[in-house]
């Protein structure tokens, strides 16, 4: 399916395909290695949006349609020589620090070189999955916070400065500061692993003074405790 997509759509230079979602712990339930015919005959997809065609690269920058802007490669397919073209672009000190997440460039490298690639480009969206990819095994789970509240908000800065629109890149970053307020305060409680040290508190809070969510997450923050405590209250 994927062929035919790409056969049938020749000026297509960038698509997003789809793909199921499964935990390892769902995996790891079954002998090794994993026989396939114990996939589950109903899985969450990563992307929930429906429709499938044909747009231009930046309305896929768009939390509908990629909740991370396009951070999971896994889902992207595209054509190598763009590729090539750009990748010179990132920076070989960032790239080359051993450090986990220490700079955008060695985060989110693939992301800096689809706005600068692709930008211009025609994209395409598959709805349907064609894969199934995992979650679970992600030793840098102490670090989430900081891909999800400030490299996240680097990446739309990036598409910004190659051409994503205005009015859309407001609303990505405002959606992407959602958990500003709880995720600042874990890098800050867990600052020997989270990464605190690769965050200037004072200029990022400054630089997302003007979005809602840098506020309402706070408030996001409660209404999920609240709801947890509940839950589990109810369950007893």
């Amino acid at each position: 399916k994927t062929l035919d997509l790409l056969h049938t759509n020749p000026d297509v230079d960038f698509f997003y395909i789809n793909s199921y979602h499964l935990t390892t712990d769902y995996i790891f339930n079954f002998p090794q290695p994993f026989d396939v015919s114990n996939l589950p005959l109903k899985m969450e997809p990563f992307s929930g949006y429906r429709t499938s065609g044909r747009l231009p690269f930046f309305e896929l920058i768009d939390p509908a349609k990629s909740f991370d802007f396009l951070g999971g490669m896994f889902l992207a397919v595209f054509k190598k020589s763009m590729w090539v073209e750009k990748v010179n672009l990132l920076d070989p000190q960032a790239i080359h620090d051993t450090r986990t997440f220490s700079h955008f460039d060695n985060t989110f490298p693939h992301v800096k070189i689809f706005a600068n690639a692709f930008g211009g480009s025609m994209a395409y969206f598959n709805a349907e999955p064609l894969s199934v990819c995992l979650t679970g095994a992600r030793e840098w789970s102490p670090m989430y916070p900081l891909i999800h509240s400030v490299r996240l908000v680097e990446a739309l800065e990036e598409y910004r400065k190659n051409g994503l629109g205005l009015l859309q890149y407001w609303k990505c970053r405002n959606f992407a500061l959602n958990n500003f307020v709880s995720d600042m305060a874990a890098m800050f409680i867990y600052r020997k692993e989270s990464g605190w040290i690769y965050v200037n508190p004072l200029k990022t809070w400054l630089s997302n003074l003007f979005y809602p969510n840098t506020y309402l997450s706070f408030f996001y923050f409660l209404i999920r405790k609240l709801a947890n405590t509940f839950g589990k209250k109810e369950a007893h």
